[in-house]
Parts: C-alpha cells; structure tokens; sequence
C-alpha cells in the first residue's frame, strides 16, 4: 500500500501514520517532536510494532539508551521477526 507525503505530514498521534511522520522528523533533526509525537501514539495504538520501533530510534537518537532498550524489546514482543529492532 502506497501513502501519499501528504498524508504522512498531516498524520497526528490519532492516525496510526504516526510512526511514519515521527521517522520523517526523525530524518530531519527533529527529535523532541518525533518523540513526543510517537510516545502519545503507542499510547493509542498499543500493539503497533513499528511505533514502538520508532519511539525507540527517539529515545536513541536522545542517548536514553534503557527507555531504547526497552522499546526495541516491546518492538520484538508485538513483532519477533522485525528485523531492524533485531540489530
């Protein structure tokens, strides 16, 4: 499924792009929104791996290296097999 750039920058922490806009500002130095934009949308999708994934590249690219532990491991429990929180 292709989603359009536009709808990834409108996308908030009630869209469940939101992990694809916080990877977007992650790309571009923006880390305290990215974080803060993916912390309140794992809260509303729980169980989407690749939230938690990207919420874990914030906490990384923030050097809050146990909160990234953390997140890449729940990253694993809701998807064993992704292969990026595996590195």
């Amino acid at each position: 499924m292709y989603t359009s750039g536009k709808a990834i920058s409108d996308a908030g922490s009630d869209s469940i792009l939101f992990a694809h806009k916080a990877a977007d500002l992650l790309n571009n130095d923006a880390n305290e929104k990215a974080l803060q934009l993916c912390e309140e949308g794992v809260k509303r999708f729980p169980f989407y791996a690749e939230g938690h994934y990207i919420l874990a590249r914030c906490y990384q690219e923030l050097n809050r290296n146990e909160e990234a532990v953390a997140e890449f491991e729940r990253t694993l429990t809701y998807s064993p097999g992704h292969l990026k929180a595996l590195k």
